[in-house]
């Protein structure tokens, strides 16, 4: 069945990957004008304490965030770029939710995780051990590390989580909620690229084909993950630039498949070679455009808050675009 319907009865609830901010990167701001345009609702949760947090604190605290804009039984659909997916299969995997997951889809995610970590974090235990044999240092820097997650409020674990050998882990205790139907992109870069050379340089040696940070085979929805839908690798998409209207596009109908209990054909991707220069060309602009619209919407009386790089922006065809003040979370 081809359903070409993209007009969605539930809202979307876009979460961002590892270290970001939202309010100050503007990550969603170019898709949310498209999901604006298009009258589907969307919330933009800040998570703004756990930056560095791991996947329980992430999602323990998006949970919370989620909660506070919807009513009990809410259902939604869940977007997660990079770190991001991750969490949100993990939301969307916990009993007694006060909100209810129809759909998790994952945009360059790495799902089984990243080699290049397991072999950074290798050689860094290799060398606290050879540090603390000849200094005895190891209750420094527990020391250290108590101090450094005081000082953000986090458990600092998210790193540590996207290893193989942490996502391995995850992978078999995180089981599928079967009332929920799951997706995935993965970009891949075939073209050389100025901005990620230095990270294509590392993830590329573990792993041949990237965006630039997530390996396709990590990022592809395959059935050691359970039942679920690769959409597709879209050639000429950095892990940044995943996040763009030509995904959404293409992931609007599987929504509205979704809330209708049916399931529509995977429609196929180009991967041209005008059409990667054209997902680069439009990749750039979008980042320099994300900036602009966040230090806009920053400075728009009827969205700021106190601090707009904090702020769970939302959207509601009823009360338009908004944004309150987020949660603050202690440890």
């Amino acid at each position: 069945m081809v359903l070409t319907v993209t007009v969605l009865e539930f809202p979307i609830v876009l979460i961002h990957g590892y270290k970001d901010k939202p309010g100050e990167s503007g990550t969603w701001k170019v898709v949310e004008r498209f999901l604006i345009d298009q009258d589907i609702e969307f919330c933009v949760p800040a998570n703004s304490t756990t930056r560095f947090g791991s996947i329980e604190e992430r999602s323990t605290h998006m949970i919370q965030e989620i909660s506070d804009q919807y009513d009990p039984g809410q259902a939604v659909h869940l977007i997660g770029h990079s770190m991001g997916g991750i969490v949100a299969r993990d939301i969307a995997a916990r009993p007694n939710l006060p909100f209810r997951a129809l759909s998790v889809t994952t945009l360059g995610s790495p799902n089984r995780g990243l080699d290049y970590l397991d072999r950074g974090f290798h050689y860094l235990e290799k060398g606290l051990e050879y540090l603390n044999e000849k200094f005895e240092v190891k209750d420094l820097m527990s020391e250290f590390a108590e101090k450094f997650q005081d000082f953000f409020g986090s458990d600092c674990g998210g790193l540590s989580n996207l290893s193989c050998e942490s996502m391995s882990e995850f992978n078999r205790r995180t089981l599928n909620n079967p009332n929920v139907r799951y997706f995935s992109w993965a970009g891949v870069l075939e073209l050389p690229t100025i901005s990620y050379a230095p990270h294509a340089l590392i993830a590329n040696r573990c792993q041949p084909k990237s965006d630039g940070i997530v390996g396709v085979d990590s990022a592809m929805w395959r059935v050691d993950l359970g039942a679920g839908t690769h959409l597709g690798t879209v050639a000429g998409l950095t892990h940044s630039s995943i996040v763009c209207v030509e995904i959404f596009k293409k992931t609007l109908p599987h929504l509205a498949a979704t809330e209708r209990g049916v399931a529509t054909v995977v429609q196929p991707v180009s991967s041209s070679f005008r059409k990667q220069l054209t997902r680069r060309f439009t990749g750039h602009k979008d980042a320099i455009n994300s900036r602009f619209l966040a230090f806009k919407d920053s400075k728009v009386e009827d969205i700021r808050g106190e601090d707009h790089k904090v702020e769970t922006y939302v959207f509601t065809l009823v009360g338009g675009y908004s944004c309150s003040k987020a949660r603050r979370y202690s440890k």
